[in-house]
This record gives C-alpha cells, sequence and structure tokens, in this order.
C-alpha cells in the first residue's frame, strides 16, 4: 500500500512539474548607451539590447527587473531569463530580472558602436592623418586617411576577418598611410577591445593596430 501511495505521489509530482513552463536561466545581455523609439513612428523609448557581442541591437519593449539605466552608458549584464508556456503576442520578448552589473563603461563594450580612430599601425604612431572606421554587423566601412572604403567583415566573439571590396580612388599626400593601413588590415584575424581602445591582432594574436573608441 505504502509502494503504491507512493507511486501515485511521485507521478503526480511529474505532471505538475511537467505543467510548468516557467523554465529560470542565467545568459548575459548588452544594454546601448541610447534609448530608441519602441516601433516606427512612437514616442514611447526602449533600450536597445542584444544576448551576443557581434548581434544586432534590438528595441526591447519590456524591463528589466532591478536594473537602473542611466543614459549615456554601456551596459554587459547577467540576467535572469523565465520562460512561460505563454504563447499570447505580448509574451513574445522575454521576461528579464537583473543578477548582476558585469560591466558599466562611458565608452563602448562591443565593436559595433561609434568610429574607431587607428592611432598606431605595426607600432607607427606618428600618422600624418589617421584613418577611422565604423563597423555594423558584418559589414566596415571608413576613411583610410585619404580615400573611403567599405567591405565584409566576418566577426564574432573573437573573430575580426575584414574583406575591402571597394574605395574611392583620390590622390593626396597620406597615401603612404594609406598604402600601409590597407595592407596591414589584411591581416587583421582577431581583436579584443581594452578600455576605450580596439586591439586588431593577426593569427597569431599579435597586436598589429590599436584603435581608440570615438562617439561620433
Amino acid at each position: 500500500m505504502k509502494v503504491r501511495l507512493a507511486s501515485v505521489v511521485l507521478l503526480f509530482c511529474c505532471f505538475w512539474l511537467a505543467s510548468c513552463e516557467v523554465v529560470p536561466s542565467d545568459k548575459i545581455i548588452y544594454i546601448n548607451n541610447t534609448l530608441i523609439a519602441c516601433a516606427d513612428g512612437a514616442s514611447e523609448k526602449c533600450f536597445q539590447i542584444k544576448i551576443t557581442e557581434d548581434g544586432a541591437w534590438q528595441a526591447y519593449p519590456g524591463t528589466i527587473e532591478g536594473f537602473e539605466y542611466e543614459e549615456g552608458l554601456f551596459y554587459k549584464l547577467k540576467v535572469s531569463e523565465n520562460a512561460t508556456d505563454n504563447t499570447s503576442a505580448e509574451a513574445e520578448l522575454p521576461s528579464y530580472s537583473l543578477v548582476e552589473v558585469l560591466e558599466k563603461s562611458n565608452t563602448t563594450l562591443t565593436v559595433d558602436n561609434g568610429y574607431w580612430i587607428v592611432v598606431d599601425i605595426l607600432d607607427t604612431s606618428k600618422l600624418p592623418r589617421n584613418p577611422v572606421f565604423s563597423v555594423t554587423e558584418n559589414t566596415i566601412e571608413g576613411n583610410t586617411s585619404c580615400n573611403k572604403f567599405s567591405g565584409t567583415l566576418e566577426i564574432d566573439k573573437h573573430t575580426f576577418k575584414p574583406n575591402i571590396v571597394k574605395s574611392t580612388e583620390m590622390g593626396c599626400n597620406t597615401l603612404s598611410v594609406e598604402q600601409l593601413f590597407l595592407k596591414t588590415l589584411q591581416e587583421v584575424e582577431r581583436y579584443k577591445i581594452e578600455g576605450d581602445s580596439l586591439l586588431l591582432m593577426d593569427k597569431h594574436k599579435k597586436k598589429i593596430i590599436t584603435c581608440v573608441y570615438s562617439h561620433e
């Protein structure tokens, strides 16, 4: 009798657990330094979030319980996500609660914000004019110090492999900087952000280009 009763209790628990679809889990998310309109033409402002460093920013109309946002700062957060079995339109986005603020910075925590000014190429820092570029998802574009350029970019958490596909052909007195920059850029395969600096490295993880962050 006791065995049968225990079996019934165990079976009931299994059905109860199976019916409960709330599964708490921790994940890392990034918060951009500005709010955006939640939808085209909307006056309501939302967070810009992404869940991977190389992902695209998305408007997040929800809230992050326990998180106090200060515009102008970039955040890297550990949050708890509760996924439910609610399939209504309002539940398309997850609900988050703050676990820990991992990083908070005046400068970007991801490579696809603002502009990167090249200040050092192969330990050459005395550049008469500095190349500059920006990254958007899988594209890179900027100015070589003389000509505008653009191309594709293979990027993930550590990989940074640019492929320049077009550039203008103006003549100027900084062509030597342009040639050095483009030649060295072809050797870049990895990257790392340290403070307000972006370090571009070759396949041996040797730093070959140093850039500093600029929001405009």
